[in-house]
């Protein structure tokens, strides 16, 4: 997170994303439930407690994580929206176009559709998107970058060794590392 913290630094308008992982952080953080905490250790929370050197219990409250970290964490957008593009995590519903009504209804609905959302592996079926904007999303690794006039995937898997991507647009030049 300090090297992400000095990025925002040094680069104008940047902006970090929510995933699924972050996404179960921050629900184990608010409510301390024990299935959130056992989906955590499936997906490696014990390293970043490691990190800190602190027990799993100290993230309720992200008592754990200095306040530079707490507010990056509780400060990551569910997705960015240009007027070409939709970045997201792992997917996108239309109903979050719909600016938010001022309710706690309301509010609670969209954050825990985004919840659901993050999860998600609908953008890897074929039925489009019926959305005037592109979808960049990861979450799905793919061999190679997935590219289809409604969407792309950038996920290439270098968490399981393959390479990592990043996209260049509009040229749609892809960077692998």
């Amino acid at each position: 997170m300090d090297t992400l913290l000095e990025l925002e630094k040094e680069c104008r308008n940047i902006i970090f994303l929510r995933g699924n992982h972050e996404q179960e952080l921050l629900s184990y953080s608010e409510t301390g439930d024990v299935e959130t905490l056992r989906l955590l250790r499936k997906i490696g929370v014990d390293a970043t407690t490691e990190s800190y050197n602190v027990s799993a219990r100290r993230l309720q409250g992200l008592a754990c994580f200095p306040p530079e970290h707490q507010q990056f964490l509780l400060n990551l957008q569910f997705c960015h929206i240009t007027d070409n593009y939709i970045f997201t995590h792992a997917d996108f519903h239309e109903e979050l176009l719909i600016p938010p009504q001022k309710t706690t209804d309301t509010a609670a609905y969209c954050y825990n559709m985004e919840a659901r959302l993050l999860s998600s592996r609908r953008l890897i079926e074929k039925q489009p998107t019926n959305l005037d904007r592109v979808i960049v999303f990861g979450h799905i690794p793919f061999e190679l970058p997935l590219v289809t006039p409604d969407r792309i995937g950038i996920d290439t898997g270098a968490v399981y060794g393959n390479v990592l991507t990043a996209l260049e647009l509009p040229t749609m030049c892809f960077h692998h590392a």
